[in-house]
């Protein structure tokens, strides 16, 4: 019988380069495509500095809001556009 550490080690060989496990189709949602923005043409990814306990207390926020970061981000841009 396998140890943790075998086994854990054992399903890490599994995975594609991709993250999903071989054999499994990534989920697909209606029409055929994945879900998720990264998939959409009218989303782009972004990336920024800020600082560790800003980070901290916004992914708390968040999740205390049931909130994605990408939501949140979107309404204060679109807010700073109209002004």
């Amino acid at each position: 019988m396998p140890n943790d550490a075998e086994s854990l080690f054992n399903r890490i060989d599994a995975m594609q380069p991709g993250g999903e496990p071989q054999g499994k189709e990534p989920r697909r949602v209606k029409g055929g495509k994945r879900g998720g923005k990264r998939s959409r043409d009218d989303y782009t990814q972004i990336g920024a500095y800020i600082p560790v306990e800003t980070h901290k207390q916004v992914k708390a926020r968040l999740y205390a809001e049931d909130k994605q970061l990408s939501e949140l981000l979107t309404e204060l841009l679109e807010k700073w556009l109209s002004e």
